[in-house]
């Protein structure tokens, strides 16, 4: 069988091409005019690309970001994808081919100077007036300060959770009366499992004529306290009592 293209469908195939970039560049044309003022002055990143990856028209903020400028060199936005999540962004990329958008895809790039950036993504399908699908529109935020910013966030979370945990001292955190959080040596004191001592209230652990009008109340206005600081009694799982102060 031969597979090479007959003259005739190889001259149909290259009309047809030449008219989906003829479609393509006068949809440009038409959709930069509509986002005029828009385009340019947007805070985030704004891109066109064809369904390959080339980036066709970038607003500032894009050029700012990237570290490229589509007037003087070819960009592939593909190409700056991290390596550790290319694979993750090619089945982000066939999902807006094949659904026609794709909304709060995080990924890092590869910044043309060098730096890797955390970036959010929401991207759609441009299609013709036939419903062809023609190219690609993207906003792309930099959220790199913001997810630095919670990865520092729950590093020292874990490090205070470490702290607390490992803590010779009894640590409670109450809410409304509930027992919220409590670390090892507050469950040894109490002889009651972590599991068990979120089921219980203040009340439940301390002798009941400590738990009266005053001692609410001083609990109620502890956030206008710079500390409180008093002798209680506490209640094991066994019932017995201990002395401690709190």
């Amino acid at each position: 069988m031969n597979l090479e293209k007959s003259p005739i469908a190889l001259n149909k195939t290259i009309m047809e091409l030449r008219s989906l970039n003829r479609d393509l560049e006068n949809l440009l044309v038409e959709k930069e005019i509509q986002l005029q003022g828009v385009y340019e002055n947007i805070s985030d990143a704004y891109t066109v690309m064809d369904l390959s990856g080339n980036v066709l028209k970038m607003n500032t903020a894009a050029k700012e970001l990237f570290g490229f400028s589509v007037e003087n060199e070819k960009l592939n936005l593909l190409n700056l994808v991290h390596k550790d999540d290319f694979d993750q962004a090619m089945d982000y990329y066939m999902e807006l081919l094949n659904q026609g958008f794709i909304k709060n895809y995080k990924t890092r790039i590869n910044t043309k100077r060098g730096s890797v950036k955390w970036v959010h993504i929401n991207g759609s399908i441009i299609y013709s007036k036939k419903k062809e699908p023609l190219a690609a529109q993207g906003i792309i935020r930099d959220i790199t300060d913001t997810k630095l910013n919670m990865e520092l966030i729950e590093s020292q979370k874990t490090q205070l959770d470490i702290i607390v945990n490992n803590s010779s001292l009894g640590i409670m955190l109450i809410q409304s009366g509930k027992i919220v959080k409590t670390n090892n040596t507050m469950q040894k004191f109490l002889e009651y499992t972590e599991e068990e001592m979120n089921l219980l209230t203040l009340k439940e652990i301390t002798v009941d004529e400590n738990i009266n009008g005053n001692h609410l109340k001083k609990v109620a206005e502890i956030e206008k306290l710079d500390n409180l600081v008093e002798e209680k009694r506490y209640k094991r799982k066994n019932d017995s009592i201990f002395w401690a102060k709190s």
